[in-house]
Formats: structure tokens, sequence, C-alpha cells
């Protein structure tokens, strides 16, 4: 499946509108709202002066660009094809695996954490990438099947508190504070899941306060973790109308958002709202989500 998306605008830290100049983007790829295929990208200032880089004008090592991260003002981090790229203050560095200390030039996604770390995903995005973090000028790389278990990542989060929270197959991960820690299905409270049997995609959402949300599309359960305790959701125990947890979001006022097979959920304050396709008038019950949140398509 393929979007097209001819003029997508994105904003933060209140300086940079960073334009995808691409009229065909991957839908599959989480980044696609940022993502210029085979077109290189370009960003405006509040005073839309626009700017185009390509690797025929710029040092951009690709045109194929896969992922954007904006670090600061002054900082933007360009994944491609071929090799990762920064530019600061108006120049280029171009970055490739033998700095990174990776073994790929294939950057696909990146995300920045509130400590000022830069991460990365390395490689293919049908196995288990490398993930890469640079702090403070300094680089380092966890290697496949290493300290993240698992042979399939399926999402990842940089959490409000700092942590970086990364889905496999095997569990949960996440590196705060300079340390790994892993979670087993058994530690979710989601013992009757075997190892490894996971085969869809786990989406993970976090408040300020530091609970995080993970969601297990294909099991039907939603497990929390708030004060260093995990908590199951299931239709038996809780306001989750069916077995099926799709995606989910958390809103500016802390409300979860669930998308249950075709019905939108509702929790906040343990209180849980049910909203059917007939209770919010919509002719279909086929929704999707995106940089907006869960729409109906």
């Amino acid at each position: 499946m393929r979007l097209f998306a001819p003029f997508v605008l994105h904003f933060r830290l209140g300086i940079w509108l960073i334009l995808a100049i691409s009229s065909v983007c991957p839908a599959q790829e989480p980044n696609f709202p940022l993502s210029a295929d085979a077109a290189g990208f370009a960003f405006a200032s509040l005073t839309f002066n626009r700017n185009t880089f390509t690797a025929e004008n710029s040092d951009l090592p690709d045109n194929n660009v896969l992922c954007i991260a904006l670090a600061s003002e002054d900082t933007i981090w360009v994944g491609t094809e071929n090799g990762l790229a920064r530019l600061q203050q108006g120049q280029w560095e171009v970055l490739r695996k033998e700095t990174i200390g990776c073994a790929s030039d294939r950057i696909y996604e990146a995300k920045v954490t509130s400590d000022g770390a830069v991460w990365f995903l390395i490689g293919s995005s049908y196995q288990m990438p490398e993930v890469a973090r640079y702090y403070q000028g300094e680089w380092q790389v966890f290697e496949k099947n290493g300290r993240i278990p698992g042979k399939k990542l399926w999402d990842w989060l940089a959490a409000p508190d700092g942590a970086l929270w990364v889905s496999t197959d095997e569990g949960l991960s996440r590196f705060f504070e300079g340390k790994w820690q892993h979670f087993s299905n058994a530690d979710m409270g989601i013992s009757q899941i075997k190892r490894g049997d996971w085969v869809y995609d786990r989406a993970l959402a976090a408040t300020p306060d530091g609970t995080v949300y993970v969601g297990v599309s294909g099991a039907g359960m939603l497990s929390r973790l708030k004060d260093g305790k995990w908590q199951l959701f299931t239709p038996e125990n809780s306001g989750l109308p069916y077995n099926w947890v799709q995606t989910f979001r958390i809103e500016h006022d802390k409300a979860l958002w669930i998308l249950s097979e075709g019905n939108l959920v509702r929790f906040q304050q343990n209180q849980w709202q049910v909203y059917a396709p007939k209770d919010l008038d919509l002719p279909e019950n086929d929704f999707v989500k995106d940089e907006k949140g869960i729409q109906n398509s």
C-alpha cells in the first residue's frame, strides 16, 4: 500500500517546517510524513524561506531519504539508504558505517530522547536492526541479538522521561540512565504467550509521569507499567470490548485512546468508554492512525 502525500508540513520546536517533497511515500514507514522517496528533502523557516537539498546540490549522501530527526533549533539529522547526514548551522557532515561503528549505511528511523540523545535504527526493517545512540559526541551501537533480545523489532518509543523503549518478539527493553533493562512476556503479565510467539506489532505509548502502555494486537491485551508494577487488561477484567488491540494513542489530557475491532475506546483515570461506529455516526468502521491520531478513513 502506498500513500500519496504531495505536500506535508511538520512543525517542531517552533523553528522548522519540514516538507516531504515526494509525491509517493511508503505507508509502511512510521516516519513517512517526513520522508522523501528518491527526491531529497526540503525545509523552511518560519519566514517561509524554503531550501531544497539533494545529492546533486549538497552533501546529502543519497536522494532516498528514509527519516529525519530535529535534534535542536539548528541541527537536523537525515537518514538515507546510503549513509547518515547531519545539517548543523548550515554545514553538512556525512557519517558512514565506519564512523558510527555499525554494519550498514541504511539509516531508516530516528528518534530524539529528552536527554538530547539521538537514536537510529540501522539495516533492514524486516529483521532485527542495529540500534545506535549518539550522545555528547560519542556513538554507541547495540548489536543484533545482543543487549536487545529478539529477532524482530516491532516498535520503539522515546518516552517523555528520557527512556528509550524497544519492543521485539521476545519482550520489551528499556534504556534509561545509561543501562538496559529487559521485560519478558511473563514480567508484563502475559505468561500465556510463549517466547517468540508474537506475530503482530505491539504499540507503545507513554505519559509524562513515566507510565508506559503496551498494546498486543493478536492477543487482545493491554499491559501497563505504572509505579514499577505491571497490570494486564483484557476484556474479562476491563472495558476492552474485544480480544484485539490494534493501535492506540495518548492525548494531551492523558487519556488513552484505543482502536479495537473497529471500536474506539477511551481509558482515563481507570474509567473505560467504548464508542462503536454507530455511536459516532460514522459510515464505516475502518480506522487508520496517522500523525494526527486515530481517524475514520
